[in-house]
């Protein structure tokens, strides 16, 4: 769908997309927001005119909580290593060939960035 930006000095005309976590439609050459009212949103979304993130690395979806993020490793007092859910730290249900390779890349997978932002604070 074609959509005029709506700001001072560009007025690009073009394929603007969704943003899906703000809800707001950003101009592909400007990169502000236009101005567009809730059904021209809605249809964005129908025809899937969405901006999408990339995400990174192996995510997992938690069985207890629901969150989706990429699994803590934690190593049991007898030795193996099992992956936990960052937010609610259940053990998740993951092959033992996947915490092999998560355990062989590191840091993004062994330590908890959350944990570590409130120690400091």
């Amino acid at each position: 769908m074609l959509i005029q930006c709506t700001s001072k000095g560009c007025y690009s005309q073009d394929h603007h997309l969704l943003d899906a976590t703000t809800h707001d439609v950003t101009c592909n050459t400007c990169g502000q927001v236009v101005d567009v009212p809730a059904t021209t949103k809605k249809v964005l979304q129908s025809m899937s005119q969405i901006r999408r993130t990339s995400k990174s690395g192996v995510q997992v979806k938690c069985k207890s909580c629901g969150h989706t993020d990429k699994p803590l490793l934690k190593t049991l007092s007898g030795g193996p290593s099992v992956a936990v859910c960052r937010k609610c730290e259940k053990q998740l249900d993951v092959h033992p060939s996947f915490v092999l390779a998560m355990k062989e890349m590191g840091g993004e997978y062994t330590s908890n960035k959350e944990d570590t932002k409130e120690k400091d604070a």
